[in-house]
């Protein structure tokens, strides 16, 4: 806006003056803690990567690793939890005989 007439945020060029309009770069580093904020809440990783999927690709792509991950150590868990819990209560009795 080197003119002082407004225009549109998204253009990169004033249609008026032809000068360079300055663009706020938003940062997106997808760091590990939105991957394991998507591991401990699945759902809240999927919301946020349809949320956050345009516009922090990175940090989306981190939620939903995370968050698949999440689902499936927990299905693996409620799976097997019956064999285990039964395999070590066979192991306690043998211990108190």
């Amino acid at each position: 806006m080197h003119c002082g007439k407004k225009i549109d945020e998204n253009l990169l060029i004033c249609p008026h003056c032809g000068t360079a309009q300055n663009q706020v770069t938003k940062k997106d580093y997808g760091g590990i803690g939105w991957g394991i904020l998507g591991y401990f809440v699945p759902m809240a990783g999927i919301i946020l990567f349809f949320i956050w999927k345009n516009e922090k690709p990175k940090t989306a792509k981190a939620l939903l690793i995370g968050a698949i991950i999440g689902f499936i150590v927990s299905a693996l868990i409620y799976a097997f939890s019956p064999s285990i819990l039964k395999t070590l209560f066979s192991f306690m009795m043998k211990l108190n005989r």
